[in-house]
């Protein structure tokens, strides 16, 4: 998401700016036990509710699930799907 912010392109990909973005983040009543988090990754980072929010605004967008797995490194999700 980073890189997408530097390049300009956060904007295209999400169609919102990343201040609306980080607002609707702070709007969903979402809570990630982050323990659970851990022990899905494999020992990679928790993830994080930003990614979450940008992972489901992707897929509800229509964003192609082998995507997404590239994009946010959640292939553990996918495993058996």
């Amino acid at each position: 998401m980073r890189m997408c912010i530097e390049t300009g392109g956060f904007e295209r990909r999400y169609h919102m700016s990343h201040d609306v973005f980080l607002r609707l983040v702070a709007i969903l009543d979402i809570t990630v036990d982050i323990q659970k988090s851990l022990n899905s990754t494999s020992g990679n980072g928790a993830i994080t509710l930003v990614t979450i929010v940008a992972v489901g605004i992707r897929f509800f967008g229509g964003e192609k699930i082998n995507r997404l797995r590239i994009y946010s490194g959640w292939a553990f999700l996918w495993r058996n799907g």
